[in-house]
């Protein structure tokens, strides 16, 4: 008898084992929004065709195959920002495979993300700020709206006043 329930015991253990494993490999796989798990896929893709390409090895790289990763993607990407994005990307790659990797995070890795800021000064587009003017221009615009324009009207003048802008 009391080796019949330590069996069914050690059979509800194992069940209850499984349901945790699947919810967490169903919750794993939500751990990024879709549109950054896309993102990263395309930071997979191109790193592992830029090794493919040159035939270099992809998975454990030296430094200088991730130096010249870099290099590759100043080519394309005029944004520092946007380049060290891509190495995260490599480093996420790694690490969702388990394997360290230490030359990511090498001294020259390093220095070569660094030197990126100095050597590629990207300055973005800003937008002109909406100045009293515009605002009443838009708003003389909404009269001729009737119900929908006195909605519009106040949700730029809240906006305005508000000092709420694309950032915030």
């Amino acid at each position: 008898m009391r080796k019949k329930l330590c069996h069914s015991l050690s059979d509800v253990i194992q069940s209850d084992l499984h349901h945790l494993k699947a919810a967490t490999k169903r919750r794993r796989k939500h751990a990024f929004r879709p549109g950054t798990a896309r993102n990263h896929l395309q930071q997979f893709k191109l790193y592992l065709a830029f090794c493919t390409y040159f035939q270099l090895q992809d998975v454990d790289p030296t430094s200088d195959t991730i130096c010249w990763y870099i290099e590759f993607l100043t080519r394309s990407f005029k944004s520092p920002k946007s380049i060290k994005n891509y190495i995260s990307g490599v480093r996420l790659l790694h690490k969702l495979i388990h394997v360290d990797c230490p030359n990511l995070y090498s001294f020259e890795v390093h220095l070569h993300l660094r030197s990126l800021s100095l050597t590629m000064p990207h300055f973005p587009k800003q937008r002109l700020p909406i100045t009293l003017d515009i605002l009443y221009e838009l708003c003389a615009l909404c009269d001729s709206l009737q119900g929908t324009g006195k909605v519009l009207k106040c949700a730029f003048i809240f906006a305005f006043f508000g000092y709420l802008r694309q950032s915030n």
